[in-house]
């Protein structure tokens, strides 16, 4: 092949569409300044649209998003300038010594370099009465949450005033049954541990948070484990879900099943291809599948680990066996950044695992933030920790330093204690001598976001920059969205960019 150094992308979820981006802007880059261009770009996805926001599909299914708020690439625009874009299309073999892909109707595309970016599929369980295949001809009433098709199906079901029962306590389905709740929805939350969230909060932030569920008008049975399927007959196609029994003899009853167990990494093409896998396609700091320099894998299929270095510390002090990918949209779209930055000029820094990286609640009713070590006592050796709770309130702060500085950290319904110790985390800053400090701009005196910390913590985007944008003329938060990539994200950001709209309002 001779040209653009041809770079195919096999997956177009939000970590492909932030790799193009960056892509095709080295190529404008080149073409502005009068010389040829670096890359030949080929995308492809299997679903019939471009990327969007993976992570408000719930929002869409409860009617507070709409399609047209989520789309974050536009397939008419990548076609323009120039990148090959393929839409509902399936790539059934990669052939690595010839270096081609092969699509369903027999194409065969080649690369100088290729990128698995293929994501994550929802785990399904299999239950008595449920073979754990999603089939609506054989049983209706059960799915997932991985897409716009299963969005709209669950709009369809609060529509028309459904019970909802939702199983898995992560934070997609304590975010689910939140919005279903707040929509005046019937909505449970089955989750198997003693709280919610079992690996990302203790005990105190896990009950805290049991209670704010509750509160929010959320049926929530912890500790249980789920034995059958209750079905009935529906019809001439076959049974529907009627209910959920658990081992213990007890059940809950609901019209409708959602599944949100976790997720799978989308592996099975890495494999076949003979690429080394685990729980995710293993690639080392600099993103590259072990044992090759032309293939490299990003987001939610990808399991940064090095391959034998016994000097990596981060990898060394984590079992294979612990290993995983980050499932988290900001790791994913900081390694897409960081390969396109190999891929342009080599200048990348080296990636880390990800996993302990931050996980935030985005509901208008409940502030949640944790990341890093949270389960480590006031005891544990070589650490301190400093908690805050205030359970008639519904407020937790927990800190987990080592030498001043964060290793781990909650914030529960204190939201610029949060916000600060997000911060704190992310810059490795060191903490003042005296905790208390950090929780008194939740006081009722109030307090302002820590200097120089971003509004929107995915992208890094500063308080200026959103403020310029809406001088500019954005009036939503979705058109500031488009101009700055501010709460394009986890979405946890979007009510500051609201209230920073509304003050600007109110100025005018």
């Amino acid at each position: 092949m001779n040209g653009p150094e041809r770079v195919v992308i096999i997956g177009f979820g939000p970590v492909a569409a932030r790799l193009v981006d960056r892509l095709r802007a080295a190529n404008r880059r080149r073409r502005e300044a009068g010389e040829p261009e670096r890359f030949a770009i080929t995308v492809i996805g299997a679903e019939p649209e471009p990327a969007y926001h993976r992570v408000m599909i719930g929002e869409l299914a409860t009617g507070v998003a709409t399609r047209a708020s989520l789309w974050l690439s536009d397939a008419a625009e990548l076609i323009g300038d120039g990148v090959d874009v393929r839409l509902g299309a399936v790539v059934t073999e990669v052939d690595r010594e010839g270096r081609t892909v092969a699509l369903a109707g027999g194409e065969l595309i080649g690369w100088h370099r290729l990128v698995f970016a293929t994501g994550a599929r929802a785990y399904v369980p299999s239950l008595e009465g449920f073979s754990g295949r999603i089939d609506p001809r054989e049983l209706t009433g059960v799915q997932v949450l991985r897409s716009l098709d299963d969005a709209d199906r669950l709009r369809d079901s609060v529509a028309a005033g459904r019970r909802i029962v939702v199983l898995g306590g992560g934070v997609l389905g304590l975010e689910l049954v939140l919005g279903l709740a707040r929509a005046g929805i019937d909505a449970t939350l089955i989750h198997s541990g003693e709280h919610p969230m079992a690996r990302a909060l203790d005990q105190d932030g896990g009950r805290l948070l049991l209670r704010s569920l509750r509160e929010a008008g959320v049926f929530v049975v912890s500790d249980v484990i789920c034995r059958a399927l209750l079905t009935e007959a529906d019809g001439d196609q076959g049974q529907r879900f009627i209910g959920i029994e658990f081992s213990d003899g007890r059940f809950v009853r609901g019209d409708e099943l959602v599944l949100t167990c976790g997720a799978l990494a989308r592996t099975e093409l890495a494999e076949a291809a003979g690429l080394r896998c685990h729980n995710g396609i293993l690639v080392d700091h600099e993103l590259a599948c072990w044992g090759t320099d032309s293939i490299f894998a990003i987001g939610d299929c990808a399991e940064v680990r090095c391959a034998a270095d016994p000097y990596c510390a981060e990898c060394a002090d984590r079992p294979l066996k612990t290993s995983a990918p980050a499932g988290l949209i900001a790791p994913g779209w900081e390694q897409a950044e960081a390969l396109a930055d190999r891929l342009i000029d080599g200048t990348a820094e080296p990636v880390g695992t990800g996993i302990d990286g931050m996980i935030q609640l985005k509901a208008d009713d409940l502030d949640l933030v944790a990341a890093g070590d949270t389960l480590a006592g006031p005891w544990t050796p070589g650490l301190e920790v400093a908690q805050w709770l205030d359970p008639a309130h519904g407020r937790y702060v927990k800190m987990i330093t080592r030498e001043g500085r964060l290793t781990g950290l909650v914030s529960l319904g204190m939201p610029n204690a949060g916000a600060e110790l997000s911060w704190l985390y992310d810059t490795g800053a060191e903490l003042p001598w005296d905790r208390s400090l950090l929780l008194r701009g939740d006081g009722p005196d109030g307090g302002d976001e820590p200097s120089g910390a971003p509004v929107c913590r995915c992208n890094g985007v500063p308080r200026e920059t959103v403020e310029a944008a809406i001088v500019a003329g954005s009036r939503t938060v979705a058109e500031v969205g488009r101009e700055t990539r501010a709460g394009t994200g986890c979405g946890g950001c979007r009510s500051k960019i609201a209230a920073l709209l509304e003050d600007r309002s109110i100025q005018q």
